[in-house]
């Protein structure tokens, strides 16, 4: 459960929470409040521990009565930047680092002062920085472990002087949107099958009042869904294509479509994956989870832009009934392709979803999918790879992102590329061949936005992590939710 957040004004040495947690620049000397009620004596501690205000670093220390609160944290937050959205994503790491140093110290009330002169867009990055560290999945844990003992439950931000309730409210919508999307991702495959994502959505979509329209089986195949329908041939667990709708109130000029890649569970299909390669199949459904987590949190910004949600529900699973390598499918919009590997079933979904999506008015696209290893190999996990057709679309999208602190790297689509998707026997086949296979991948779903600007964003390697970060922590991270807010609320403008 995420902490409740108030906001108070004045000198936070005066709180009376559990804990305080106090930032400190690169070299910046101790509030004098806080260095006066120690008379001097925790500069001294500080200066022989080396704790110079680095980002990263952290010092706790029992008050001994000296403050009103029981735990001194302070956090090194580094060295300022003029990069865009870097400044955010220091304070965000700052934060998460500290918050999580106060709960294990015990602290369920914790107090954070806020670095003067910080500005709302900033606020609302400790926020996100604050609640998304103390973020847990315990689903599955039963007994002790399944309802820890420290908990933080309340959290103080004090500011110098303003009104920060409303970038205190921004920033735990976004973090709730994030969270979604951990969530989804962390949930194992048999309790996301396709019908049971639908149902989740649609659950999502009356909480929030967003319009949700969900394609089974039937309507899939009344309307020439059959790239959607040949990943889900083999699976008991029927696709489906699940369709939310945000409309701005007093109308948009502009419709954007996020659509994400939801494979519940990826087997590979007939082409099967190893058991290794295996394992980590739940977090396939990625780029949906951070489509669906995106749109809760739309309906709680409420950008002026309107935005179509699309989440491609699928399971690829061998059968007798499966794909083949080597079938020929005929897509949404006409074309055929012919399946180079059944592995390859990303792709394929997506084909379907960004022709409907085109069809339902968009005007840009952006596609999310755990798509390639080749972009692993090429970028890792830190950075998002990002394909298109439309560079002032691209331009914009990477100004968002970089504001919102999330790391992401164009890619070419150079036509020369477009070879290696050449069949012999339909208009195109999936899969174009290990060499540039992040790129041609992308190219193949860029054949069926029907000429809308389109942005790819492979998040492969991205989605899940096995390394704890400050505000992250092991497993699903979420990503990409706070960019494609970011764009939402910069595009409605």
């Amino acid at each position: 459960m995420a902490p409740t957040f108030t906001t108070k004004t004045g000198d936070p040495t005066g709180a009376s929470a559990d804990a305080l947690i106090v930032p400190i620049g690169a070299g910046a000397a101790l509030p004098a409040a806080i260095g006066g009620a120690f008379v001097g004596q925790l500069a001294d501690v500080l200066e022989a521990r080396g704790f110079a205000g680095k980002a990263g670093e952290i010092a706790a220390f029992p008050t001994f009565g000296r403050l009103g609160v029981r735990t001194l944290v302070l956090v090194g937050t580094g060295e300022g930047t003029a990069e865009p959205g870097r400044w955010g994503e220091a304070l965000r790491r700052a934060y998460g680092a500290a918050i999580k140093r106060a709960r294990d110290e015990g602290a369920r009330t914790v107090a954070a002062a806020v670095p003067a002169g910080t500005g709302a867009e900033e606020i609302g990055a400790i926020v996100e920085g604050l609640s998304l560290a103390l973020y847990r999945f315990s689903r599955y844990k039963t007994g002790v472990v399944a309802t820890p003992t420290k908990v933080v439950e309340a959290i103080e931000l004090w500011t110098e002087g303003g009104d920060a309730v409303g970038a205190v409210e921004h920033g735990e919508a976004v973090a709730s949107g994030v969270a979604l999307a951990r969530d989804l991702v962390n949930t194992i495959s048999d309790d996301k099958t396709p019908p049971q994502i639908a149902a989740w959505a649609q659950q999502v979509a009356g909480e929030a009042g967003l319009a949700c329209r969900v394609l089974d089986r039937a309507a899939l195949e009344a309307g020439g869904y059959n790239a959607i329908l040949t990943v889900g041939k083999g699976s008991a667990a029927e696709p489906r294509l699940i369709e939310l709708i945000y409309e701005p109130q007093g109308g948009a000029t502009k419709t954007v479509a996020l659509v994400g890649k939801t494979i519940t569970f990826d087997s590979g299909g007939l082409d099967l994956k190893t058991a290794d390669g295996m394992y980590s199949m739940k977090t396939d459904m990625g780029g949906g989870a951070s489509v669906l987590g995106a749109m809760r949190a739309v309906a709680a910004l409420k950008p002026g832009v309107r935005v179509i949600g699309l989440l491609t529900a699928a399971e690829n699973m061998p059968s007798g009934t499966a794909m083949r390598p080597s079938d020929v499918v005929k897509a949404l919009n006409g074309k055929t392709f012919e399946i180079g590997n059944t592995d390859a079933e990303g792709r394929m979904v997506l084909a379907d979803a960004v022709t409907h999506a085109a069809r339902a008015g968009a005007d840009e696209i952006i596609d999310l999918a755990t798509l390639t290893g080749a972009k692993m190999i090429a970028l890792g996990s830190v950075a998002v790879g990002a394909f298109g057709n439309d560079q002032a679309l691209m331009d914009r999208f990477l100004a968002s992102a970089a504001a919102a602190g999330e790391r992401v790297w164009q890619f070419p689509t150079w036509d020369e590329y477009k070879d290696g998707l050449k069949s012999e026997i339909a208009d195109l086949k999936s899969t174009g061949g290990r060499g540039g296979g992040a790129i041609t991948a992308a190219l193949f779903i860029g054949e069926f936005v029907e000429g809308k600007p389109w942005v790819h964003l492979d998040i492969a390697g991205s989605a899940a992590t096995d390394a704890e970060g400050p505000y992250t922590p092991k497993g699903a991270t979420g990503v990409m939710v706070r960019s494609l807010l970011r764009y939402l609320e910069d595009t409605g403008k």
